[in-house]
């Protein structure tokens, strides 16, 4: 990780923050980029990312929220442009630069990671929400609607929309969920508890002064399903963890499935590979066996005896094809041996089959190892393709090999019966 680099990352930022902060931008602050600036390198040191990675990472938690300062329908965008800018005037990797941008967008509202860097960089945005001052933080955002035009919320209103965002959200690193599922929780307690009592007071309220509070039958419809009484919390928080917990193991429980049928597939393709390769190695011994001492009886004897002609023609004929399509079954398949860093990008190349990177560099092949290791779903779409194609292979050898037998079995029957009839006719 270059260390050099990330401070002028930082001074950036900074500056832009120097030079366009809003003061009405209560939450988008710098203290808030940092905040998650830091996180991200803990989270990500804490989750096993590599230099690379992690440099990956804390640049576009640097980044995030720049565009913020220029617009604030979908900054991430307008942040982008802003990293891009910056990175290139330093002469940074393009190939560098696009991970930069793709955790960058992965801070987006609602978007769900795609691999672990993006994972750290979307738990470090939301970070806060772990915090003991999480409420304070929230009321930043909520000041901040306002000041840029938004209407005020109610209590109430606002206390429902944080409880319910709470509730939605999950972290998806190991650690985090580790570290800071339990703090969130404890945020959830809280505003549950803010929101019971406001209810009450205003209950008191309405009791005390008929037609002073007016009636918000879908506020109140909606703050019953998620505001519920304590000892059901309880009961209900359980089952919440709980099946958390079994969604990660199903989720554990289906990758183990997947990679078990792959290591197994893989097994029995290698020892059908093994033994076609055998019946092929035989058929090639045992007719060049033939066409040697069929080759010098016909020499020998030609003169003496014309009869054998026919057949032993018939004979090496046969053998002679069985032999072409043995070869065919064992011949290796040839490829270019070479993947382009694009079609690493694209999620297009298969790096399982030795084929496929004998000819890369070293860079490169470890480049696209590093990344299929780091993206669940390319891993395991290389594995499916590497299956794939061993199965074609194998369905090859195999068609090869039943034309060999064919060929060996009715030739050899063909060449027997032609000697039977010539010794029938008396020839």
């Amino acid at each position: 990780m270059d260390n050099n680099l990330i401070d002028q990352v930082k001074n950036y930022v900074n500056g832009i923050f120097r030079e366009r902060y809003d003061k009405r931008s209560t939450y988008h602050s710098y203290d808030h980029t940092k905040e998650v600036a830091e996180a991200a390198e803990k989270i990500g040191k804490n989750s096993n990312l590599n230099d690379e990675e992690m440099e990956a990472v804390i640049i576009a938690a640097w980044f995030h929220d720049t565009g913020y300062l220029f617009t604030h329908d979908d900054h991430e965008l307008q942040s982008v442009k802003v990293a891009e800018e910056f990175l290139r005037t330093v002469s940074y990797p393009e190939i560098k630069i696009k991970r930069v941008v793709d955790n960058i967008l992965a801070t987006r509202l609602n978007v769900v990671p795609a691999n672990l860097m993006e994972e750290v960089i979307h738990d470090a945005d939301y970070i806060n929400l772990a915090n003991p001052d999480n409420f304070k933080q929230s009321t930043l955002l909520k000041l901040e609607a306002m000041n840029y035009g938004g209407s005020e919320p109610t209590e109430e209103e606002w206390l429902l929309a944080e409880l319910k965002f709470l509730m939605d959200h999950r972290y998806y690193t190991a650690y985090a969920r580790n570290k800071l599922q339990e703090e969130k929780a404890e945020n959830i307690k809280k505003i549950k508890k803010k929101l019971k009592k406001y209810r009450k007071n205003n209950t008191l309220i309405a009791k005390g002064a008929p037609g002073l509070v007016e009636e918000k039958p879908a506020v109140e419809m909606e703050a019953n399903n998620l505001l519920k009484p304590d000892k059901t919390v309880k009961e209900n928080e359980k089952p919440q963890k709980t099946d958390k917990k079994t969604v990660d193991k199903e989720a554990a429980t289906s990758v183990r499935s997947f990679e078990n049928i792959y290591k197994l597939s893989s097994t029995n393709h290698m020892r059908m590979n093994a033994i076609a390769d055998r019946k092929a190695n035989i058929m090639l011994t045992l007719n060049g066996i033939i066409i040697s001492i069929t080759i010098s009886i016909v020499a020998s004897e030609s003169q003496a005896n014309m009869r054998l002609m026919i057949p032993t023609s018939i004979l090496i004929v046969v053998c002679l094809v069985t032999i072409i399509f043995a070869t065919l079954a064992t011949r290796p398949k040839v490829t270019s041996g070479k993947i382009a860093k694009e079609d690493i990008d694209n999620k297009k190349a298969n790096l399982m089959f030795f084929g496929n990177f004998s000819r890369m560099e070293y860079g490169d092949f470890e480049y696209g190892i590093r990344k299929m290791m780091v993206d669940r779903n390319y891993l395991h779409n290389s594995m499916i393709q590497d299956f794939y194609d061993l199965g074609k292979v194998m369905d090859a050898k195999f068609r090869y090999l039943r034309i060999c037998y064919n060929v060996f079995m009715y030739g050899i029957v063909l060449a027997v019966a032609s000697i039977a009839v010539l010794i029938a006719i008396g020839y």
